[in-house]
């Protein structure tokens, strides 16, 4: 299928289905992406310095190669299907904020929208934002982890919030320290 060829796909998933409940499908003009994270490579090829799990000298990052892949336990047959690779720095801090606040469905603008259907006026100072970053960033958390971490630190918010239609409220960074701290007692998002 990734080489490009025509492939029946059934239409229904659920039940068996016969010839007749197929689309053909040509997957010439298909560009497969296959991701993935190999955060254990570094651990099993801990006798050389691989990618950002490096000691930081320069000279000293190494691309991953096929052979390295392959060796951690990936199919060759998939490996010699797979073209292009290409190796992804770890996100930082004014990365990680960006992705909260630069899209047009960012999590800022979701909430905001949310406690707007409650009548409520709701913003976050700059330095909070900066702070839920930071925060995501030192515990190694990744983008993926913005969405329980505002979670957590809304979940409050959204309790109360029909009992405090009109109003107009805020989250600054002194607050959202406090809040991230009682997170990080005894929280899943610890790292």
């Amino acid at each position: 299928m990734l080489e490009g060829r025509e492939v029946y796909v059934p239409l229904n998933l659920t039940q068996s289905w016969a010839k007749h409940d197929f689309v053909q499908m040509d997957t010439r003009n298909i560009l497969f992406i296959c991701a993935g994270t190999f955060s254990d490579l570094y651990a099993y090829r801990s006798g050389r310095t691989v990618g950002f799990g490096s000691d930081g000298r320069p000279g000293a990052r190494r691309r991953v190669g096929v052979k390295d892949l392959i060796e951690f336990g990936l199919l060759a047959e998939l490996m010699g299907r797979l073209p292009v690779m290409v190796e992804l720095e770890e996100l930082g801090p004014d990365e990680l904020y960006q992705v909260l606040t630069v899209p047009p469905d960012s999590l800022v603008r979701e909430y905001r929208e949310l406690l707007g259907l409650e009548g409520i006026d709701f913003s976050f100072s700059d330095g909070a934002l900066r702070e839920i970053a930071r925060y995501a960033y030192d515990k190694r958390l990744g983008a993926r982890a913005l969405r329980s971490i505002f979670e957590e630190l809304m979940s409050e918010v959204l309790f109360f919030a029909p009992e405090r239609r009109g109003e107009r409220i805020g989250m600054d960074a002194r607050t959202v320290r406090r809040r991230l701290a009682s997170l990080s007692s005894g929280s899943f998002l610890e790292a």
